[in-house]
Formats: structure tokens, sequence, C-alpha cells
């Protein structure tokens, strides 16, 4: 098995430009490009917005906001704020970042265990990479393939700027001459490398590989003995990790038990040292009261006589 992430920016409208080209590349006419406004009726499972699902089935919220505040917040995240030239921001500037996450159905039906593992995976990497921008996680079980839908929305109400291609581009920008092929090869190797951090810090650990093998141009027999390998060593390194952990939380216990009768041995003796203090003062106590009797006798006794 191998990864897959995506992600998109989508605008409130969609621009003529970008439906004039998509059109005369003849991709499908506009089928492709949509709004915010519909990309959210499709998570939601709206009427109409999702008749690629035979079987609709209401989608599990995982995190965050609900979807309808989430649209929300990508329309007032535009409120006051201007593009990189101080203009006000176009309705067909894209406010939110989209992206989606999936998982095997055959790994998914037969161990529900590590979709959970991977499942957790994936949110941790999406809050290291989009930290408080990430607005909300859904998941869908009503595909071929279990996934999750996840938001983003930037702080400048401009999704390009916490979009990794396009981050990358902005950064040969700012290095080099406005060069276009420099700026699609930057936005390339940004995605690589998007690409690459899911794969080191989930995809792995998953046990799956980081491309399908039509990428890899490899036969299917040899593809599915990598996946095979790399499934083993992920549930190995798995293996090894609860291991590790078990013997730590041996260790704790451990030291835990040294440190509660090292407690308990310093108590006895604090008390031990106490009462032996404590003799010590009452036979003091007990001679010098002898001591003052004995005296006050020959007093007495000296008295007497005189």
């Amino acid at each position: 098995m191998y990864q897959f992430i995506h992600i998109e920016v989508y605008a409130k409208q969609v621009s003529k430009k970008a439906i004039t080209r998509r059109t005369k590349e003849n991709k499908d006419g506009t089928r492709s490009l949509r709004n915010v406004r519909q990309i959210i009726a499709e998570a939601k499972r709206e009427p109409d917005a999702c008749s690629h699902v035979d079987n609709p089935l209401q989608p599990k919220h995982i995190y965050g906001v609900s979807l309808d505040e989430v649209e929300a917040l990508a329309y007032e995240s535009t409120d006051g704020k201007t593009d990189k030239r101080g203009r006000k921001l176009r309705d067909d500037t894209p406010i939110i970042l989209a992206g989606i996450a999936s998982y095997p159905r055959e790994e998914f039906d037969s161990n529900p265990d590590n979709f959970k593992r991977w499942l957790n995976d994936t949110i941790n990497w999406l809050h290291t990479e989009y930290g408080d921008n990430l607005k909300n996680i859904t998941m869908h079980l009503d595909e071929p393939h279990p996934h999750i839908h996840f938001y983003a929305v930037s702080p400048t109400g401009r999704a390009k700027d916490i979009h990794a291609g396009y981050m990358g581009e902005q950064e040969q920008k700012a290095q080099a001459e406005n060069n276009n092929a420099s700026n699609k090869n930057a936005y390339k190797e940004a995605m690589r490398e998007f690409q690459q951090r899911y794969y080191h810090d989930v995809g792995a650990p998953n046990g799956m590989l980081k491309d399908g093998p039509k990428k890899l141009r490899e036969s299917r027999p040899v593809y599915k003995a990598r996946a095979k390998q790399a499934k083993e060593l992920a549930d190995q390194q798995r293996q090894i990790e609860s291991m590790d952990k078990l013997v730590s939380e041996e260790l704790e216990l451990l030291a835990e038990d040294i440190k509660a009768k090292a407690i308990a041995n310093a108590e006895i003796e604090a008390r031990a040292v106490k009462d032996s203090i404590l003799n010590k003062f009452i036979k003091m106590g007990e001679l010098l009261l002898k001591q003052a009797q004995e005296r006050a006798k020959e007093i007495v006794e000296r008295e007497e006589r005189k």
C-alpha cells in the first residue's frame, strides 16, 4: 500500500481565467473547478453535492470547529485584508486550504487498530504542519477508501500563504528573477518535500510506500513484494516501540517502588532518631529533677539544724 495525501486552495468564486484555461486544455471542462461553498457542501454530504457517492453516510467530525464554521471563518479571514500590492482581495482569491489523506480499504477492514494508528499519526502531523491554522478534520467512510478531509485558514486571508507548493514558489520569486520555469520547479520541489515529510512521519511508520507502482514503473509482483516488506518493517518498528514502552513503564514502576521503600526506610530511621533523642532528654530531665530534689532536701535539713 502507498500513501495518499493531497492539498488544494479554493476561493469564494472560481476565476474566469481558470475556467477558460481548463476549457482550452480540454480537461473535463470545469467539473473539477469548485469554490469554497461547493467543497464544504461535498464534505457535509449535502444533497446534490456528492453525486460520486452511491450511498452517502453522515461524515464523522474528528477535530476542530464544524464545517459550517470553517466556511464562515474562510469568508471572515478576508475582512480588511489585502493582496501583496495592497489591494482589496478579489472574490477569486483562494481563501481556504483543503486537503485529503486516505487509507487502503483492505487494511481498514482487516486491521482497525492499524487504521487508528495511521489516523492518530496523520492528525498529529497536520497539527505540526499547520498549527493554529488547522480548523477542521472530517472523516468519510462511504467511498472506496476511508479518508479524512482537513481544512486550514490563513490569518492573512490568502490560502496560498500556508500551501507548501505556493510558499516554495514565493521563496523562489523573492530570491531570483521572476522566471516561470524556475517558479514551477520550486513549486514541484516544495510539494516533493511536503510528501517526504508526510512519508517520514506517517507513511513509513505505518508500512506505506511513498509512491504507487505506476509512478515507480515497477511490475505488480515487485511492487507487492516491496509493499509487504514495508509493512513488515513498520510492524517490527511498532513491536520495538511497544517493547521499549513496556520496559520504560516497568523501569518507572521499579523506580517508584525503590523510591517508596527509601522514603519508608528514611521515615523509620527518622522516628528511631527522634525516639532516641527524646529518651535522652527524658533521662536528662529525670537526672536534673533528682539533683534538684536532693539539693532541696539538703537546704531543708540545713535550715532545720539552724
